[in-house]
């Protein structure tokens, strides 16, 4: 349970952040930027995190820490995400033009002149 509770900070800020930034995002309309404050939270928090391993480093440090990487991890979410349902919308305008340009003709030829109000477009 302890452990748990450890890593709320990082869970809440992270969920937090992926929020406010899917929320700012259209109002500022710069990506650069998004990037900028994800690449400087993550590092600044996993450098200090990965500088300060001894014994007598207090928990609130660490739980500051984790939250830091948190808004780096919550602003990089957000532009994965992005990237990926942008690929699957190319994905699947590519799929159905070539559908359109290339099946219809294979199908006329299959079918032949049957189908009717259509006619073959060039290859």
């Amino acid at each position: 349970m302890d452990q748990t509770v450890r890593l709320l900070p990082f869970v809440q800020v992270f969920i937090a952040v992926v929020i406010l930034v899917g929320r700012l995002l259209p109002v500022f309309g710069r990506y650069n930027l998004i990037y900028i404050v994800a690449d400087i939270a993550t590092v600044a928090g996993a450098g200090a995190m990965a500088g300060t391993p001894s014994p007598g480093v207090s928990k609130s440090q660490v739980l500051n820490l984790e939250a830091l990487i948190g808004v780096g991890l919550g602003c990089s979410a957000v532009m994965f995400n992005m990237a990926q349902m942008g690929g699957i919308a190319i994905a699947l305008a590519v799929a159905g033009s070539i559908f359109q340009n290339v099946g219809f003709n294979l199908l006329t030829d299959a079918i032949g002149d049957g189908i009717t109000g259509t006619r073959k477009r060039p290859a």
